[in-house]
């Protein structure tokens, strides 16, 4: 399914980093067509099932992640991969199950539905289903490498330039599949920072790192550091 090459090669020849910035507008499908910039917003009502996620975390901790002293580092949400692969479902197809993508005068049929996720360690695969005219319906994978419980790297995410599939429709429609992906990973980890609970200040948890090992994937959260400005300077 893959193009050609050893996948090492394409992973040391052609990889970009994707960090979550505050107040930026992630990419999403092509400009224009339905469900572009229409996700990737937190949630008002947190859904039962993050809420379900949340509960263990929470009875480790003496408030249950309310009143958390500032920098406080606290015990990662678990999520199992068959429950991410639910929750990525969820945020692509939240308004259809099937988009249609345009570009060029070429058009592609994305089954969101079918949306598959896999971890590994150190690694969250996203696999996407696109169909065109001229072909059936079919993976492309966008692997992004992320921490371990060992090693640590924030929210940091590194992926290949171009997902892993087919070499045509790698190269029409690899950007905006890597955008779906990881547009729809990082809705999931709002959802859950925005449902986890505060800090001493009132103010949300935030996602610390995101790591990966034995098919779960481990969401660090902590209650925002105390930080002051010192000096004169700007």
């Amino acid at each position: 399914m893959g193009r050609g090459g050893s996948g090492r090669e394409r992973w040391d020849d052609r990889e970009q980093p994707l960090r979550p910035e505050a107040g930026s507008r992630l990419p999403g499908p092509p400009a224009g067509q339905p469900g572009s910039g229409a996700r990737h917003r937190p949630r008002l009502t947190p859904r039962r099932d993050i809420e379900d996620l949340l509960e263990r975390p929470r009875r480790t901790y003496p408030k249950g992640f309310r009143e958390v002293p500032v920098g406080t580092v606290l015990p990662p949400i678990e999520v199992p991969a068959g429950k991410l692969e639910a929750l990525v479902r969820r945020s692509l197809t939240e308004q259809h199950e099937r988009l249609v993508w345009a570009e060029a005068g070429d058009e592609a049929v994305v089954h969101l539905a079918r949306t598959r996720v896999s971890i590994r360690t150190g690694m969250v695969l996203i696999a996407i289903v696109l169909q065109t005219d001229d072909t059936e319906p079919t993976e492309l994978v966008v692997p992004l490498a992320i921490g371990t419980p060992q090693d640590i790297t924030g929210l940091l995410a590194v992926t290949p330039r171009a997902p892993e599939g087919p070499a045509g429709l790698v190269l029409q429609w690899g950007d905006a599949v890597i955008a779906a992906a990881w547009g729809a990973l990082v809705e999931v980890v709002t959802e859950f920072t925005g449902a986890a609970g505060s800090d001493e200040r009132g103010a949300p948890l935030q996602a610390a790192a995101l790591v990966a090992q034995d098919e779960v994937l481990g969401i660090v959260l902590q209650a925002e550091p105390n930080v002051r400005r010192r000096g004169g300077g700007p």
